[in-house]
């Protein structure tokens, strides 16, 4: 699994921005792991709440769950859910692990520069996930 395609992407979007995720990883229509990094501490994720809310039955939506200690990083983040949709139904999710301690450092470093002006609030950055036929 760690050598197909989704996998080497989500790989690539963890070493370049390690510090902002801590993992993620795609699924199946079903629940089951089709890309992952690092390695999940489970390969079946459609009986957890964060696969179940994104898929949302097949209609897609996204999901971000709350604050929670990630057993295979040791990371506490927050993970943020969102449907994989192709040709109008959500054929899978990807879910993306932000590292908590990136974010407060952020909102720190924006409340420094703030200290006499209205708080601004954190916009999380763009995630782009390619999908071609030939995955």
């Amino acid at each position: 699994m760690l050598s197909n395609p989704s996998s080497q992407y989500l790989k690539q979007l963890i070493t370049h921005q390690g510090r902002l995720y801590s993992e993620a990883f795609t699924t199946d229509n079903q629940g089951a792991n089709v890309g992952t990094s690092p390695l999940p501490s489970d390969y079946w994720l459609g009986n957890e709440c964060k696969w179940s809310s994104s898929y949302n039955m097949g209609t897609g939506i996204a999901f971000i769950n709350g604050i929670e200690l990630e057993e295979g990083t040791i990371t506490q983040a927050a993970q943020v859910s969102v449907p994989i949709k192709s040709d109008g139904g959500t054929i899978g999710v990807m879910v993306i692990g932000g590292r908590l301690s990136h974010v407060l450092s952020k909102q720190l470093l924006a409340s420094s520069y703030l200290l006499d002006q209205k708080p601004q609030p954190l916009v999380a950055p763009e995630v782009h996930f390619v999908h071609s036929a030939n995955d």
